[in-house]
Formats: C-alpha cells, structure tokens, sequence
C-alpha cells in the first residue's frame, strides 16, 4: 500500500484542515505544510533514513534539500530492501 496516498492526523497545533495549506505555506515558515509533508515521509520510511538525514543536516546540507532528497524515494522502497532499519550487530 503506498504511503502517500495515508493521511495522518493533524497535530493539536495545526489550525484549520488542511483546505488552506497555502495560506500557512510561505517560505519564511519553520513548519511549512510542504515540510510537514516531506517530514512524514520521512519518519514513515524508518530509522535508519531518519538518522541518515539527521547526519546529512549536521554535516552541512540545508534541511530543505535534505527533505527534499529523502522524500523523493518512496517510504515503501525503504521497507522492500530493508533499508527502513539499522544493521543487527555482528558477535564474535
């Protein structure tokens, strides 16, 4: 089933339903709607992209982009190659 087309529920602080997503989307906004959206996608694809984004930010790259990046591959495709969570330790 593919994420995108799940609706999660709206936080308590959001105001309105969604209808008027443009209204509260400029780009001078920390929590635009289009980060919102590119931010689930994110946390539904695992962990592991979750993390890789976070050390993708600290090393430099403006969240935007990073969201951006992240949120081109559908969250699925991480679950499918197993790629959503972390690599089990090796004991020796």
């Amino acid at each position: 089933m593919p994420l995108d087309n799940v609706q999660s529920p709206a936080p308590t602080w959001q105001v309105g339903n969604g209808a008027n997503d443009k209204a509260f989307d400029n780009v001078g906004s920390k929590r635009s709607a289009r980060r919102q959206r590119l931010s689930a996608r994110l946390h539904a694809a695992g962990p592991r992209p979750v993390l890789e984004a976070l050390l993708a930010v600290e090393s430099g790259q403006p969240l935007d982009e990073v969201l951006e990046d992240f949120g081109r591959i559908p969250a699925d495709v991480y679950h499918a190659v197993g790629a959503h969570t972390f690599s089990k330790p090796f004991l020796n």
